[in-house]
């Protein structure tokens, strides 16, 4: 019985001894790897329109996902936001600035904005039942032209008239 609890004791620190050289020296950067320590760093960092917040994902309470949170220049403590806010939300990657800067246009909702940023006012450019998407400024920032339907249209900031520029569409099974 000693002989066999002797086998066993030596296979045990046998196996031991191969996993701590197997697995090399343990240090503190090889601890520190796993985001169960260290945490996880911000992502997807973006400004707000006007400049006065910052957007970015971040999981501090290891949830399933990332959520959306932002900081003020003057609150840099962070806040998670409410679905309500991030459904209002306009930030640097989804606007399309003019070029002098002093407004920008947007596509939500499947509609078309355009913001001046010197009075602040929005206006609704576009509002149909159609999915309006991509806004630029064109035509030396004359007009905001978006794609409706797969056609480009442009719309005449000083009169307000839509113009259609293309006139695409496809062809039902069937017909050359």
């Amino acid at each position: 019985m000693q002989k066999w609890i002797g086998v066993v004791l030596l296979s045990f620190i046998s196996a031991a001894l191969f996993a701590q050289q197997s697995l090399g020296k343990l240090t503190v950067e090889k601890i520190m790897r796993n985001p169960k320590w260290i945490g996880t760093s911000p992502s997807n960092v973006q400004w707000s329109d006007d400049g006065q917040h910052l957007y970015f994902d971040w999981n501090p309470d290891n949830a399933p996902a990332d959520s959306l949170y932002s900081v003020t220049l003057k609150d840099h403590h962070p806040t998670k936001l409410t679905v309500e806010q991030k459904r209002n939300l306009n930030t640097s990657t989804n606007i399309v600035w003019n070029e002098t800067r002093t407004a920008f246009v947007y596509e939500k909702g499947g509609d078309i904005f355009l913001k001046d940023v010197l009075t602040g006012k929005t206006k609704r450019i576009v509002q149909t039942t159609e999915e309006e998407s991509n806004p630029v400024f064109s035509f030396d920032n004359r007009k905001i032209v978006f794609t409706s339907d797969q056609n480009l249209y442009a719309w005449d900031i000083a009169t307000g008239e839509t113009m259609q520029l293309t006139n695409l569409s496809t062809m039902a099974a069937g017909q050359s």
